[in-house]
């Protein structure tokens, strides 16, 4: 592309990096750090722009120069440790700029930049992103040895399975080795010491799992030229599922990726089931996305030899307990284990169809699908990836049900904005209905509490954190002695009563501040903020909430005024559904 082609399609040239430099320093002596460099420079429309972008030493600087002057300037700066995924994109046949994209969280939309395919080697900013990086996200999980081997390439498949995956756009296992060589050599994707794990292609693109990364390969336009490489890094991703082929008809399995991103909420790959070992693709990202192993919590109840009661009909759609024992060691099996190797469950739930598992490293649910159940997702969430989760009680006497929510770090389903197509939580907020008769919700509670609110992974846990409650009556008890107005309460005393009926608190876990207004209590403790909101006028169906102080991200502090009573409290969090902000009131002369 000409310079003038550049200028007027405000591709950027590359500009010798230590005289960009000498130049930012002398124009704006305190923008760098002292021992900041510049170590890639760009300058817009052919290099004729007073725009430019600098690819530092610690970050991407962009330079916007306004005005007739030039002396209104706005530098963006986007640190290397805020970058969860970019993303380089090669030229076109037509066409003459190549881009690179870079998410951060929370943004919608990537930060983009164009250059000129003849003046900027896109592959040299690769790897500089791969160092400055890829490389820097350093992997600090227990990996199970020896990945489950993948069948030779178009192994059982024949022509019906073939055409089928061609209408499908399945993708197809692909040597690893093979795909490393090339993303080394012809197309220097990839560092020197990252290597390929799992490799399939779709029609043009490809799927790649690495050591390092999740690699997406875009092959686009008439002659193939133009394509994106997609990195997203494994810190990046909060949760994955992976889905089994159906019957006859359905030939394709499916894997999914969610990711804290707006702009890049989750990435889908259909599979071809001839040539895939779907359970060796959850293998892989369970080695990268997991962690270090977490340590069993002590003196579980995990029902050993327990039978699965009979319900009513109407009652089945709620979880009921499972031995746990016996369901770690099916999902254990080979040859198709769904658990890691140092992996274990703990606890284990079934309603009508699905299972909820609580392992050492996740929440798992397994939802068998349409009405041979043949086709089965499991979807993993990390205990990293939760930020709040309730419980609640049942009612009396209609009530047949408890309830769990879980929030997370995930997306929500936005919808169209029409009526018929409404916002959703989707992933970003989890529901499980529990039979109130055998389930013990302060047990769940308590179980989150251990996994959620850990100081540090696989701090082992009082051993009687999963004992059973007493019955209840010392809380509904407290309240009642209380009065309704709105006001501070004795955290000592009521610290007493949540460690011992019902059992709420963990036992190094201390209530620090405490507040009324009704039959409702905020309670500050040492690791959370803990709501306990009764629901009815017999104290029966409570919601207990807790919002770990790690999930917590910004907080501000609102006196009353002078002609209103109330004073609030505003807690903002990760999540991205309906506890992305959550306010508190306090009475005014009630507290301080």
């Amino acid at each position: 592309m000409s310079v003038f082609g550049a200028f007027l399609g405000n591709n950027a040239f590359q500009e010798e990096a230590s005289s960009a430099e000498k130049s930012l320093r002398s124009r704006n002596p305190l923008l760098l750090h002292a021992n900041e460099r510049i170590e890639l420079a760009f300058a817009d429309r052919g290099g004729k722009s007073r725009d430019k972008s600098f690819l530092t030493s610690h970050r991407l600087l962009v330079q916007d120069v306004k005005g007739a002057t030039g002396k209104r300037q706005n530098f963006k700066s986007l640190p290397y440790a805020a970058v969860e995924a970019f993303s380089i994109e090669t030229a076109g046949s037509a066409d003459g700029d190549i881009e690179l994209k870079l998410f951060e969280r929370g943004k919608a939309f990537p930060v983009k930049l164009e250059f000129s395919k003849k003046a900027v080697d896109v592959f040299a900013i690769q790897q500089f992103l791969n160092v400055k990086i890829v490389a820097r996200h350093n992997f600090h999980g227990t990996a199970d040895p020896d990945p489950t081997p993948l069948p030779p390439h178009g192994k059982n498949s024949n022509s019906f399975s073939g055409f089928m995956d061609y209408l499908g756009a399945n993708a197809a296992a692909l040597d690893p080795s093979a795909v490393e060589t090339q993303l080394k050599t012809a197309t220097p994707v990839l560092l020197a010491d990252e290597h390929v794990e799992l490799a399939f292609k779709h029609g043009r693109d490809c799927l790649v799992i690495t050591s390092k990364r999740l690699l997406s390969i875009d092959v686009r336009g008439m002659t193939g030229k133009r394509i994106e490489f997609l990195t997203i890094l494994w810190a990046s991703i909060s949760g994955f599922s992976v889905e089994t082929a159906g019957s006859f008809l359905d030939g394709d399995c499916e894997t999914t990726v969610f990711t804290r991103m707006l702009g890049l909420q989750k990435l889908t790959q259909d599979l071809r089931k001839s040539s895939t070992d779907i359970f060796a693709v959850q293998k892989a990202i369970c080695n990268r996305v997991l962690g270090a192993d977490a340590a069993p919590l002590p003196n579980i109840n995990r029902l050993d030899g327990h039978a699965d009661p009979t319900t009513s009909w109407l009652g089945r759609e709620n979880a009921r307990p499972l031995d746990a024992a016996e369901m770690n060691r099916a999902l254990h099996a080979a040859p198709t284990p769904v658990l890691q190797g140092s992996e274990r469950c703990e606890l284990a739930f079934k309603g009508r169809r699905n299972v909820t598992v609580f392992t050492t490293k996740r929440l798992l649910v397994i939802d068998p699908k349409g009405w041979s159940g043949k086709r089965v997702e499991y979807l993993s969430i990390p205990w990293a990836s939760v930020l709040a989760f309730e419980v609640e009680t049942a009612g009396k006497t209609f009530d047949t049900d408890a309830e769990l929510k879980v929030w997370t770090d995930m997306m929500f389903d936005p919808g169209d904005g029409t009526e018929d197509n409404p916002p959703t939580p989707y992933m970003s907020m989890l529901e499980v209905d529990f039979n109130k008769k055998l389930c013990d919700m302060t047990i769940v509670g308590r179980y989150l509490s251990s996994r959620c609110l850990q100081p540090a992974p696989g701090v082992p846990i009082a051993p009687s954190v999963l004992m059973a409650s007493p019955p209840d009556g010392g809380l509904e008890g407290f309240i009642s002695k209380l009065g309704h107005d709105q006001r501070a309460i004795d955290a000592g005393e009521l610290d007493k009563k949540l460690h011992t009926s019902p059992r709420l608190l963990l036992d190094d876990e201390n209530a620090v501040m405490a507040f009324q207004a009704g039959k409702d209590l905020t309670v500050f403790t040492t690791r959370r903020v803990f709501l306990i909101d009764f629901q009815t006028m017999s104290k029966t169906k409570v919601k207990y909430t807790s919002v770990p102080y790690s999930s917590i991200c910004a907080f501000s502090a609102e006196s009353a005024g002078g002609w209103d009573r109330d004073s609030q409290v505003y807690f903002h969090t990760r999540n991205l559904w309906d506890m992305r902000t959550f306010a508190l009131d306090f009475r005014k002369g009630k507290a301080d």
